[in-house]
């Protein structure tokens, strides 16, 4: 720990291999608060054998962990059709124009 209090860093290992790791420092968000930036990992055996990581940030764009083990989402199926770009184009445009004369009034 900073003799300030603004950052901070652990690093642990168990009697059974779990290990943890991590390091974090003060952030202005602009609250009365404050909030602290992570960074950090943890890994352990799994019972089939195989080694489980996962490394993680945490700061003002929340948390952010990356694994092998970690789901992926599958890619879009098909292309988006015109139609529904243009649409959303339009609904864009007129976004726009409402927060345009809401800001002249």
């Amino acid at each position: 720990m900073a003799d300030d209090g603004s950052k901070y860093s652990f690093a642990i290992e168990t009697e059974d291999g779990i290990q943890r790791e991590e390091f974090g420092s003060a952030i202005d968000d602009g609250s009365a608060e404050g909030a602290v930036a992570q960074a950090g990992s943890f890994s352990f055996t799994l019972p089939d054998g195989q080694e489980f990581e996962l490394t993680f940030v945490a700061d003002e764009n929340g948390f952010q962990p990356q694994s092998s083990f970690l789901p992926v989402a599958p890619e879009f199926p098909h292309e988006i059709p015109q139609f529904v770009l243009e649409q959303i184009e339009k609904a864009r445009l007129e976004d726009e124009a409402e927060e345009r004369a809401n800001v002249s009034e």
